[in-house]
């Protein structure tokens, strides 16, 4: 346990004192692939240094701060395998049990508490985070010519996990998923009628839909209209804790005193 220590306490500081992450905090890392190399493999093999379900919050953490890298040093970062791994965990595997639970904020933990593994509420969040950020990854290469090939594993797994039907809630989170990202590949494949070079030319290969922008995509125009709605409900969420946040009497000052007159 003690060789995990350091690796996990540099992993820890890259959270920060704020578990969400700004672009900037990684420019400064991501000058040139020879920096982003050792980030980016110390981040992976932190992902699967405690792989039990309690951590599948610093997991969803990690492999934000991997997209992000890759966003920034426009390297390709292998995080499928990474993403769709919870899905054959025993949060997925076994029949979870009915809870009363909030629903957990992934934002803001990196340790599920005790109570939530194994609880509908817990592989619900789940389902939703792995969804949202396969989208997300799936976005970043959906102007790429290689964009059929690169869907193909994430699609046959998510078919399959459909095709057991266990959770409802997250198999149609996923079927959403999965036609967005068949549309995209349809899409790729008529901008690939048109080319008239072969796969070894690489700078023809790099320059193939050069100047599209991510978003203009089909599957990036998805990923938009996902990240404002995320964002929406963030601000909403946060504006519900700082009300609670704040102490009683400045909650009830206005109430309080106009008790106060009424009684004078």
């Amino acid at each position: 346990m003690s060789s995990r220590s350091p690796l996990l306490s540099s992993s820890a500081l890259l959270l920060s004192s704020s578990s969400r992450f700004s672009s900037s905090r990684f420019l400064s890392l991501a000058n040139s692939f020879s920096s982003s190399f050792p980030l980016a493999f110390h981040l992976l093999l932190s992902i699967s240094l405690i792989p039990t379900s309690r951590y599948f919050p610093l997991r969803f953490h990690l492999l934000r701060s991997l997209l992000r890298l890759s966003t920034h040093t426009n390297t390709y970062i292998p995080l499928t395998p990474s993403l769709l791994e919870p899905l054959s965990s025993a949060e997925f595997t076994h029949k979870p049990k009915p809870s009363t639970l909030t629903p957990l904020d992934f934002e803001y933990h990196i340790r599920a508490p005790s109570a939530y593994p194994r609880t509908r509420v817990y592989q619900d969040g789940l389902g939703e985070e792995i969804a949202y950020l396969l989208l997300e990854s799936q976005a970043l290469m959906s102007t790429s010519i290689a964009f059929p090939e690169l869907a193909i594993p994430v699609i046959t797994a998510l078919k399959r996990f459909v095709k057991k039907g266990k959770n409802g809630k997250v198999g149609g989170m996923f079927k959403v998923l999965i036609e967005r990202m068949e549309g995209n590949s349809k899409w790729i494949g008529e901008k690939r009628k048109g080319v008239e070079f072969a796969p070894n030319d690489r700078g023809a290969v790099e320059g193939f839909l050069e100047g599209v922008e991510v978003e203009s995509s089909p599957l990036g125009t998805y990923w938009k209209l996902q990240k404002r709605v995320r964002e929406t409900k963030r601000r909403e969420v946060e504006k519900v804790s700082l009300v609670f946040a704040l102490p009683s009497s400045t909650r009830l000052g206005a109430s309080t005193r106009d008790q106060t007159r009424r009684i004078r």
